[in-house]
C-alpha cells in the first residue's frame, strides 16, 4: 500500500509539469507528448496482473468496449482502508486502448464512440467525492487525446492547446477540475454531433 502511495505522489508531481508549457503551439509540439502518463506509472501498470489478463484474455474492440462500459462506474473514497481495484482496472484497460496499435484497428465511428464512452468515464473520476484515482485520470486524459490526434480533431486539440497555455496546473493537468469540466464540454459538443 506505501508502495503505490509513494508511486501515486511521484506520478502526480510529474503530472504537475505535463501542462506548465508557455505558449503552447500545435505546429511545435505533438498534442499526445503533453499528455503522456508518466514512465513510473506506466512500468506499474504493465507490471499489474489485471494488466497481462486484460492484454492475454481480450482482442478486439467490442470485448474491450463491453468490459470498459462495465466497470469503472464509482471509486473508493481515499479514506477506504481497501484499495481501489477499480481504479486500477479502468488504469490498465484505457492504457491498452490508447496504444495506437489498437486506436488504428478501428474506423472512425468506433473511435468516436470510445472518445465519447471514455468522455463519460473521465467525468466520474472527478465526480466520485473524496476520491482521487490518478492512474485512471491519467490514461483517460492520454486516451482522449491519443482519440483526438487519431482522429484529427484539431480545432478540439487547438482548443486544449489554447486552455493549457493560459492556465497553470497547482496539483497537475490530471487532477484539475477546471480543465476536466473545460476538457468534457468540448468534447460532449463534438460526441452530440
Amino acid at each position: 500500500m506505501k508502495q503505490i502511495q509513494i508511486l501515486i505522489t511521484c506520478s502526480m508531481l510529474l503530472g504537475m509539469i505535463a501542462c506548465q508549457r508557455q505558449n503552447i503551439n500545435i505546429s511545435e509540439f505533438k498534442h499526445q507528448e503533453l499528455f503522456n502518463i508518466p514512465k513510473e506509472t506506466e512500468n506499474f501498470i504493465i507490471a499489474n496482473n489485471e494488466y497481462e489478463i486484460l492484454k492475454n484474455e481480450f482482442s478486439g474492440f467490442d470485448s474491450y468496449i463491453d468490459y470498459y462500459i462495465a466497470h469503472g462506474n464509482t471509486y473508493q473514497t481515499d479514506y477506504s482502508s481497501m484499495s481501489d481495484n477499480e481504479a486500477i482496472r479502468i488504469a490498465c484497460v484505457e492504457y491498452l486502448m490508447s496504444q495506437k496499435d489498437f486506436l488504428l484497428q478501428l474506423n472512425s465511428k468506433q473511435r468516436k464512440e470510445l472518445l465519447c464512452l471514455s468522455m463519460k468515464k473521465q467525468k466520474i473520476k472527478f465526480d466520485v467525492k473524496y476520491s482521487n484515482p490518478m492512474m485512471a485520470r491519467q490514461t483517460g486524459l492520454q486516451l482522449i487525446t491519443q482519440l483526438l490526434s487519431i482522429e484529427g480533431e484539431k480545432e478540439i486539440l487547438q482548443s486544449i492547446s489554447d486552455y493549457c497555455s493560459q492556465h497553470e496546473f497547482e496539483y497537475g493537468i490530471y487532477n484539475d477540475k477546471d480543465f476536466n469540466d473545460f476538457l468534457m464540454q468540448i468534447i460532449s459538443n463534438h460526441c452530440n454531433k
